[in-house]
């Protein structure tokens, strides 16, 4: 049995919906809040395969606008019901560190009629994970990741590009649409003992609908990391950099993938 409550209320910068030619000072904030609840049931096939059904509900809000106009004729909250399907399969030798081995995970989420929603909506993704060692001391981590919501679904539960997994140097949110995908690729080398240092190089992009998809919208990621391993631990400091001088200083716990 598997489950996860998640209740948030946060503060965050805001350039508006879908990709734009963004100017680098903040547009304005907003203020997104909200709770989860999803409780699923896992079957082991194998030690490395398996499948997990889930129920949940949730809640989502956003409000306190700088500028609304960027927002107009949009949704700005939900609550409801979904059903998802997971599968995984994970050859991984080290859950949190690992050297060699894959880790594939499908996820599709249903969302029925509810509130807002005058038809079903669809969300599906995607990770694809590749690790082997190339010389001694070494690893290549390889992540692809994609998402698509089908249906009415509110802007604000599309998953942004960004944050502390992907997209390392730039602001959680800054890009978001309909449909996302990214790749990276990580070199992990052991220095000395217990310290590593790690180099990326990635990209991504966010569309509206696979027709509407623009290769010239294609954002680039790179940068350089220090890591730390103490027992099942590895502490992480990430400088990450995209396009237009963004840049992100990221600290935490295990790899970023």
């Amino acid at each position: 049995i598997e489950y996860r409550l998640l209740a948030f209320n946060d503060t965050r910068r805001f350039w508006g919906i879908g990709y734009a030619d963004q100017p680098t000072s903040d547009l304005g904030v907003y203020t997104e809040g909200g709770a989860d609840l999803t409780v699923g049931y896992r079957y082991l096939f194998t030690p490395s395969f398996s499948a997990k059904i889930s129920v949940g509900y949730e809640y989502y809000t956003t409000y306190d606008y700088t500028y609304s106009y960027l927002v107009e004729n949009e949704i700005t909250s939900t609550t409801g019901a979904e059903v998802s399907l997971n599968i995984t399969a994970d050859t991984r030798d080290i859950k949190h560190a690992p050297h060699k081995g894959t880790y594939i995970d499908f996820n599709k989420t249903y969302h029925p009629r509810h509130n807002f929603r005058k038809t079903p909506s669809f969300k599906t993704s995607i990770v694809a994970d590749f690790f082997f060692p190339a010389w001694k001391g070494s690893v290549f981590a390889f992540d692809l990741w994609g998402e698509a919501n089908y249906g009415k679904t509110p802007w604000f539960t599309w998953t942004p590009i960004g944050g502390e997994s992907r997209m390392r140097g730039y602001y959680y949110g800054r890009y978001r649409d309909k449909n996302t995908a990214t790749a990276q690729l990580e070199i992990r080398q052991q220095i000395y003992q217990a310290h590593s240092m790690v180099i990326w190089g990635g990209c991504g992009n966010t569309f509206p609908s696979f027709k509407e998809f623009n290769i010239k919208h294609t954002l680039p990621t790179y940068g350089i990391g220090y890591r730390m391993t103490l027992a099942e631990l590895v502490f992480r400091f990430d400088l990450g950099f995209g396009n237009k001088k963004q840049y992100s200083i990221l600290v935490g716990i295990n790899h970023a993938f």
